[in-house]
């Protein structure tokens, strides 16, 4: 089970750098608000409504991006010693222009 040859298979590269990778997730998830936010205002239609719409859909879209890594964190986290790929592969935290 902690082979090189089974860590390999599922993309591992060791317990460490699950641990870092959970932890870069809980503390990296609060940002998804303020930058859904800003890439809803950016992409609205309207421009009349982008203030409403960032700030309504843009919450929503942000809280659950936010919930989504902080429980891929937290399972990275309590979870370090057993191998396992990611549950998901995080969005960027960069603005798409």
């Amino acid at each position: 089970m902690f082979l090189p040859e089974a860590r390999a298979s599922f993309g591992e590269k060791g317990p460490v750098q699950k641990l870092a990778r959970g932890f870069a997730h809980v503390l990296s998830a609060p940002l998804y608000i303020p930058k859904e936010i800003i890439q809803t205002t950016m992409e609205a239609e309207p421009v009349y409504l982008a203030p409403w719409k960032g700030i309504t859909f843009g919450v929503g879209k942000g809280a659950f991006l936010m919930g989504r890594q902080w429980i891929s964190g937290f399972r990275d986290i309590f979870t370090f010693w057993t191998p396992g790929p990611p549950l998901f592969e995080p969005d960027s935290l960069l603005l798409e222009i």
